[in-house]
């Protein structure tokens, strides 16, 4: 019971101290309360040391070293929040650079599929124009993917003809194809 009361007796007198420290007071002065705080708060409140117990003393010195680690802390805490600034601001200028080539990068991948789609229709319909025998000749020589897409994008009835003089198992591998682009 005696400790608590010890350690609740010097919670007080260090809140008091810590407190008269933080508002410029000095104890040991006599006027009650300095009339300016120094600017920043820069440093804790000089205390005449020689007056004070020997446990006050050490009080007063560990006050005064963790004002100097906080007021430390601090600085370091501000730089840090400066570069984190510079640093949000570069990101977001490269976001907006990345999405303007994001952008021009759309715009040629358009033209690309554009371009192919427009070739691939020029092949289809010059297999279309061909005789059914002779397109199923050429076809029959192309990979499976290759042939799926020729016959997928012509009409149907030309489609048919030509399958029909395909070898059957080529003719059952391009089904297979086509049935997988359909899902």
């Amino acid at each position: 019971m005696r400790t608590k009361a010890l350690a609740a007796l010097l919670i007080l007198k260090l809140s008091i101290l810590s407190t008269w420290f933080f508002l410029g007071f000095d104890p040991f002065s006599p006027g009650i309360v300095s009339a300016e705080l120094p600017p920043e708060r820069a440093s804790a409140p000089q205390v005449k040391e020689d007056n004070l117990p020997s446990t006050d003393k050490a009080l007063v010195l560990a006050v005064q070293r963790k004002d100097r680690e906080l007021r430390l802390r601090e600085d370091e805490l501000n730089e840090r929040m400066t570069r984190l600034g510079d640093v949000r601001i570069d990101i977001e200028k490269r976001v907006k650079e990345l999405k303007g080539i994001i952008k021009e990068l759309n715009a040629v991948k358009k033209k690309i599929d554009t371009f192919n789609n427009n070739k691939a229709r020029r092949l289809v319909k010059i297999y279309e124009s061909m005789a059914p025998q002779s397109a199923a000749a050429r076809i029959e020589r192309l990979d499976d993917a290759m042939a799926a897409s020729i016959l997928g994008t012509m009409r149907e009835k030309i489609a048919g003809k030509i399958l029909g003089f395909i070898n059957v198992d080529k003719s059952v591998k391009i089904s297979r194809v086509l049935k997988k682009d359909i899902k």
